[in-house]
């Protein structure tokens, strides 16, 4: 009698777990909701917020769900959430759940259908409490065998180092170096901000351009050079400024802004002074994308250019990068215009002339340019084949050829 009894116990719990799955299950088709009201004492409430749209809130009137009304101040509710009809059910299933590895499974099939994530992967959970090598519920909690054991996607990238961050998995280098660019990018606005500032002070001469100008002269922080090489690179720029912006990215000499921003000026600034005050500060820094720029600059098209860029060559004084490009720049040829109406430039077999009148034609002219001269001729002292190109290039030869080299063909 009594095993029967207990059989029938077992059933009676069963059918019961059943019709609440069932019950469960339907109000998936047509929720309702229930409000939840967290209190500041630890407490809940479960009910009706019978007055949600008060603005401002000045009570929660509140129907729990056994009936009566409740008034709620808002200093007694930390917060409230809404529940849905759906976990309501669900909370009166769980106790009938049997503690099994049958039981959670079905229930965790139950919650994935009634859209209760949270509840299937704790259903879940207790499914792998019972039989750890349960692969459906492995498989449904993300689970895949790496190397033999069980692994989620997450275990295995933190095993391998990467961190999750914003939906991805990133390398904590990879943040640090984001991080570090973001505080420059935020540096770099407000230096913009201040050089302009203080530069406004100046110019207007009041009380504060000695402050600006103090200011100016103080920095020290790299992530200025932005904004003093936008300021430099300004044609209509005072001297005084551009010469105060040059001295004081003369404290930066490996940032390649402050570098492009003086080899800029050192070749189209129309200022000598300016140009050559660049020069002084990349020739002390030696470096090397200045005097490629200006090796560039020595097949410009206008020859005023290729003078400046022998020019600061000179200045570079970097034989072995130069010496070579400077000899075939020595005479370089160049298009000019002449005629027109007025007097123009001519150029002709007896040398340059004037010409006037007649219609505007373009003739080309080989130029020999004294600023490149001049450079090689102070880079190779005691040397000076004027504007031999060709005496130029058999020295430069002779004294470039390794002297113990065997030309000499081996058997």
């Amino acid at each position: 009698m009594q095993g029967a009894f207990e059989l029938d116990q077992t059933m009676s719990r069963h059918l019961l777990a059943i019709s609440y799955f069932c019950g469960f299950l339907t109000i998936v088709c047509a929720p309702t909701n229930a409000d939840v009201f967290l209190l500041t004492n630890g407490g809940q409430v479960e009910g009706t917020l019978l007055n949600p749209k008060e603005s401002p809130r000045e009570v929660y009137i509140v129907e729990p769900l056994h009936g009566g009304r409740l008034v709620l101040q808002p200093a007694d509710v930390d917060r409230f959430v809404v529940k849905s009809d759906v976990e309501i059910r669900y909370e009166e299933a769980l106790p009938q759940v049997e503690d099994s590895e049958a039981g959670h499974w079905e229930m965790a099939k139950k919650c994935e259908a009634a859209g209760l994530k949270e509840q299937q992967e704790f259903h879940l959970q207790q499914v792998l409490r019972h039989d750890t090598e349960h692969e459906p519920a492995r498989r449904a909690l993300g689970y895949n065998r790496v190397d033999g054991r069980w692994q989620r996607p997450n275990e295995y990238m933190a095993e391998q180092g990467f961190i999750r961050h914003r939906g991805g998995w990133r390398l904590p280098q990879e943040l640090a170096i984001e991080k570090r660019e973001r505080d420059n990018e935020r540096e770099t606005l407000a230096w913009r901000k201040n050089v302009k500032l203080w530069r406004d002070w100046i110019i207007k001469g009041r009380d504060r351009a000695a402050q600006g100008l103090a200011n100016m002269r103080a920095i020290r922080d790299p992530r200025s050079a932005t904004a003093l090489a936008a300021q430099l690179r300004q044609s209509k720029e005072p001297r005084a400024l551009k010469q105060l912006y040059i001295d004081v990215l003369a404290y930066f000499p490996e940032n390649g802004t402050g570098i492009g921003a003086m080899t800029y000026v050192a070749l189209h600034d129309a200022d000598g002074q300016v140009r050559e005050k660049a020069l002084d500060v990349l020739s002390s820094t030696g470096s090397r994308v200045a005097t490629l720029a200006f090796m560039k600059a020595l097949g410009d098209n206008e020859n005023k250019m290729v003078q400046r860029a022998g020019f600061a060559l000179g200045y570079m004084k970097q034989p072995e990068m130069t010496t070579l490009k400077l000899i075939d720049s020595l005479i370089t040829e160049h298009k000019y215009t002449v005629g027109g109406g007025g007097i123009t430039p001519s150029f002709g077999s007896g040398g340059s002339g004037l010409s006037m009148g007649g219609k505007p034609k373009t003739v080309k002219k080989n130029v020999q340019n004294q600023a490149v001269l001049h450079a090689l001729t102070g880079m190779h002292q005691g040397v000076n084949f004027g504007f031999d190109q060709e005496a130029w290039r058999r020295w430069y030869v002779q004294n470039n050829t390794p002297r113990d080299v065997n030309l000499r063909r081996s058997n």
